[in-house]
């Protein structure tokens, strides 16, 4: 009896990949967009005129695509737009994905870089900030637009600012628990501070009030939990950014 041929997995993949169209691009290529190719992420954005080096190229049925890292001349001429809408997906602005052959065109070094206008922008600026989003909420804590940065507890006077939300937007007294010990401590918060002892300031802004005995208590406001209240919200918003 003859034996079986073994293809190794390799072999077999190999096999699938040259009854695909062949790339004309390679890695290493800079390449550069075609004019009316627009964002894959952003559909009314323009990338034409964008130039890229190739980093990957994926070998598909429907025809090559590729990965590129944006030229820094492409990025110096790009609108804020794109990176402030990178960031704010937590996406590399200088990385782009999924490129098709049928958009692209290898670059001849030299030639001038000019990159499509993207027009009007205000629709991704200007938007109102969502109450579902919590970005947003942050935003809405400083006073900030759609798309700005939102500064960090170790930022400047960015605690003092939350702080000074808090104290307006909490209605005190209110019960909780605090979660950092085993069992949990229920005390009624009726007091938001923030300590002058910098090694406590690191933990951020604490509670004042009294446990369930009646007795003076106080916690970072890291360390509790409020259920079923109106004000969870406020507190777990608290809670992630500072975290």
């Amino acid at each position: 009896m003859a034996k079986r041929r073994v293809i190794s997995k390799q072999k077999r993949r190999e096999k699938r990949l040259n009854q695909y169209p062949k790339p004309t691009f390679q890695v290493g290529n800079l390449i550069q967009i075609k004019d009316g190719v627009m964002d894959l992420n952003w559909p009314d954005l323009p990338v034409g005129g964008w130039v890229g080096r190739i980093d990957k190229v994926h070998r598909q049925a429907e025809g090559p695509k590729y990965d590129v890292t944006w030229t820094s001349e492409t990025l110096a001429q790009a609108h804020p737009i794109y990176e402030m809408l990178a960031n704010e997906e937590l996406l590399n602005s200088a990385e782009y994905e999924g490129i098709c052959e049928s958009e692209a065109v290898l670059y001849q070094e030299g030639t001038p870089i000019i990159l499509a206008d993207p027009g009007d922008v205000t629709h991704y600026t200007d938007r109102p900030l969502s109450p579902d989003d919590f970005i947003d909420r942050i935003r809405m804590v400083f006073g900030l637009k759609a798309l700005d940065d939102i500064p960090w507890p170790d930022e400047d006077d960015a605690l003092e600012r939350y702080h000074d939300y808090l104290t307006r937007q909490l209605t005190l007294p209110f019960e909780a628990q605090y979660t950092n010990i085993d069992p949990e401590i229920a005390f009624t918060c009726e007091q938001l501070f923030l300590p002058d002892n910098i090694n406590d300031r690191e933990k951020g802004i604490f509670c004042r009030g009294t446990d369930q005995n009646g007795h003076a208590f106080e916690c970072p406001l890291l360390d509790i939990m409020v259920k079923n209240n109106p004000q969870e919200e406020l507190i777990d918003d608290y809670q992630e950014w500072h975290e």
